[in-house]
């Protein structure tokens, strides 16, 4: 079925496909980031889908940050979203491992990436844009790579969940946060919710083994007023 016969709602979908051997994840599978929206709630922005980092040597083979902005019918009010898939930390060595334990070699990658959006933030808030930038940042939230993207300037919407509640995937047995939520600290003033809707996570996943389930991460919801 169709996403309209599920909902009774007409949904509208933007992207930007991602290049055969240039935009990681998994060879073949086409991972790709994007975004589903309902027009008559919203009005996608004319020439807003871009990508960042495109030719930067940290995004060099790895998912690029997609960026639309969306503009709310009922009140005109822009939005910027940023949705990002940084790179992997599949390659991390388990904290049990006898040599280097929790050793990640893309650490530096991922915080140099992190830093280049917030670079594409600080332009957003000299033009009085509101952002939410969301996404899988393969790493938590009291890393090096989120401290890069958060700065003095804006809000990590995990830290609003209590600590027992902030995680979202199962990486080699530790349950740990790895989707976040990033906003304006003026935005962050407004009425905000997050929440994260445990369950896939708790099972984890074993890569390349066939499985039932809809993804091995948990879903988060964010209610931002404008």
């Amino acid at each position: 079925k169709t996403i309209e016969d599920l909902c009774g709602t007409k949904y509208h979908w933007v992207d930007i496909p991602p290049a055969v051997g240039a935009d990681g994840g998994q060879p073949g599978g086409s991972i790709r980031n994007g975004y589903l929206y309902k027009p008559d709630r919203v009005e996608l922005v004319e020439n807003s889908t871009r990508l960042i980092g495109a030719t930067e040597a940290a995004y060099e083979g790895s998912r690029k940050p997609l960026v639309v902005h969306f503009k709310e019918e009922a009140t005109g009010h822009e939005l910027a979203c940023i949705n990002v898939h940084l790179a992997s930390k599949r390659h991390q060595l388990s904290i049990f491992s006898p040599d280097r334990p929790g050793y990640d070699a893309r650490l530096p990658i991922r915080v140099q990436q992190a830093a280049i959006i917030e670079k594409h933030l600080a332009n957003l808030r000299k033009r009085g844009l509101d952002y939410y930038v969301t996404g899988d940042f393969n790493d938590t939230e009291e890393s090096e790579t989120l401290s890069a993207i958060t700065g003095d300037e804006n809000v990590n919407l995990v830290n609003l969940l209590p600590p027992g509640q902030r995680y979202d995937y199962n990486h080699r047995g530790k349950l740990q946060v790895l989707m976040h939520g990033i906003v304006p600290k003026s935005l962050a003033a407004n009425h905000i919710e997050y929440e994260i809707i445990h369950g896939n996570e708790l099972q984890g996943i074993q890569p390349g083994q066939q499985s039932d389930k809809p993804s091995d991460h948990a879903y988060v919801i964010a209610k931002i007023k404008l």
